[in-house]
């Protein structure tokens, strides 16, 4: 094998793990994007049902509060007709408890109106979150082609090295082995020309 064969096949060997190394990151990138993608899936999913339950929880509880102080309205209302004294008394303390109740259900309503407001932030800071990474995603899209373009540009500039240099080599032969003939003409013509006079002295 010449060394310009052991070159290419340096260079091939390495271009090869350059492409598996940017394949293999571009690899962990998609994986993680993913990954974060469904952690964020399910930590939306499982505030949700979370806070589903608690308000529907609460929703019944009030429901049944609510229920529990129109029953008694109903039962003191009947009765007030013929205890003026004692279910007036007892009507304010209704009054009372059912004022209660009403503020209750409103801080409960209020309550339930932050939480969805938070709920609605944090599901915006997510949508803004995933924007960051699909335009992370983008980028790393773009750093890939430009890597592949520069890879194929230094490709192409070290294939064309190394041909300049294999013809280099070969001209450089070339020009060493044409002076060897020469010269090795050039001692046989003196050798021939001073044997000719010796030649010619001794007639």
């Amino acid at each position: 094998m010449t060394q310009w064969e052991i070159l290419l096949e340096n260079e091939k060997s390495d271009s090869n793990q350059f492409l598996q190394s940017i394949e293999l990151n571009w690899e962990r990138r998609k994986l993680v994007r993913k990954n974060i993608q469904e952690s964020l899936k399910q930590k939306i999913k499982m505030r949700t049902a979370k806070f589903s339950s608690k308000l529907s929880a609460t929703n019944l509880r009030n429901e049944v509060r609510k229920r529990s102080v129109e029953v008694e309205v109903e039962w003191f209302d009947l009765h007030l007709k013929s205890l003026d004294g004692i279910c007036y008394l007892r009507m304010n303390d209704l009054c009372n408890e059912r004022y209660k109740a009403r503020r209750r259900c409103l801080d409960q309503f209020e309550k339930y109106d932050r939480n969805i407001g938070s709920l609605y932030v944090y599901k915006l800071s997510l949508r803004i979150r995933q924007n960051l990474v699909n335009e992370e995603y983008a980028i790393l899209q773009d750093h890939l082609v430009a890597q592949r373009s520069l890879y194929k540009r230094l490709k192409e500039e070290s294939e064309l090295d190394v041909k300049r240099a294999f013809l280099a080599n070969v001209e450089y032969f070339r020009a060493n082995h044409a002076a060897r003939i020469i010269q090795r003409n050039w001692k046989l013509y003196c050798a021939r020309m001073s044997w000719k006079k010796r030649k010619s002295r001794r007639y």
